[in-house]
């Protein structure tokens, strides 16, 4: 590859478009896991985590287990806390549904965080503080007793893109946009179905949970309708398609759908989409993010 063409940072991840030797734009998504996010993250974030991760694993019979978005501590089948990163912040997950105000938690909606809905985000020494009381509030309800003193080191080391890809901490996800002679071209849906299968672009889907999110009904806006109204380089919202009254102001939920063709690079914050409709944003050289 030749040259780099532009590079931008997409929730916790980075999108890289590339040209190689023969002109071909290419682009490169890489996902960092919860353990690549830690081991970039800054010295503070890394101390917080070793800090917090300490006190829990003081109370009896509990244990830490990673998966790929996050790390969760367990006393037995009760869950205790989950670290997440999102953006530069450590934020952590709690099994609790009422909090004193002091602590200035979100609490988030959503299947996948109904038995942890408490989030709270680790922005200095004090909430640092904080997040150790949180620990003793759910193990006092769960009736877990303190064990003896964790003493072991949980700092992360730094470790280059390169290497966390070799130890598959990140996933790589490249795909062939245009050729360079043919960049300024629309793609139809017929062509974005030939460029990308429905894995590549899914995998160039990121998701972003909001912690107010706008009610009313739901509607379907065509990816052609969407080019006549924006230029190239915006940033589709649903305040933008309220502002140019593609939508009606009923509405809370868009989904994407793919028709015509698309030849602009646009950014897409929207509730849902159509894999065509995200195939054709990507291979324009635009980004797609799923708003929860």
């Amino acid at each position: 590859m030749e040259e780099k063409i532009s590079e931008v940072i997409y929730d916790d991840d980075a999108i890289i478009t590339v040209t190689d030797d023969n002109g071909n734009l290419l682009q490169i998504k890489f996902i960092k896991s919860f353990m690549a996010k830690l081991s970039q993250s800054s010295d503070e974030v890394k101390e917080y985590y070793n800090t917090i991760k300490k006190h829990a694993l003081s109370y009896q019979n509990t244990t830490a287990r990673t998966s790929w978005h996050y790390e969760a501590i367990n006393a037995g089948k009760e869950h205790i806390l989950r670290f997440t990163i999102r953006g530069k912040t450590l934020g952590i997950y709690y099994p609790l549904f009422e909090v004193d105000d002091k602590y200035k938690v979100e609490m988030i909606r959503g299947k996948r965080y109904e038995d942890t809905p408490c989030l709270y985000r680790i922005k200095n020494d004090r909430r640092c503080e904080y997040a150790k009381e949180l620990i003793d509030i759910v193990m006092r309800k769960l009736h877990i007793s303190k064990g003896f003193l964790c003493t072991k080191d949980f700092y992360v080391p730094y470790e280059d893109t390169c290497s966390l890809l070799s130890n598959g901490l990140i996933k790589e996800f490249k795909t062939r946009v245009l050729s360079s002679k043919k960049i300024e071209e629309s793609i139809s849906v017929e062509e974005a179905d030939q460029k990308m299968s429905d894995e590549v672009a899914a995998g160039h889907i990121s998701e972003k949970v909001m912690n107010k999110k706008r009610n009313g009904k739901k509607c379907t806006v065509s990816i052609d309708t969407i080019c006549e109204n924006f230029q190239d380089g915006d940033i589709v919202d649903i305040e933008a398609l309220l502002d140019k009254k593609i939508i009606p102001s009923s509405v809370g939920h868009v989904k994407v759908m793919a028709r015509g063709k698309l030849g602009k690079k646009l950014h897409l914050k929207l509730q849902d989409y159509s894999l065509q409709a995200v195939k054709m944003v990507v291979l324009k050289g635009g980004t797609v993010e799923l708003i929860k």
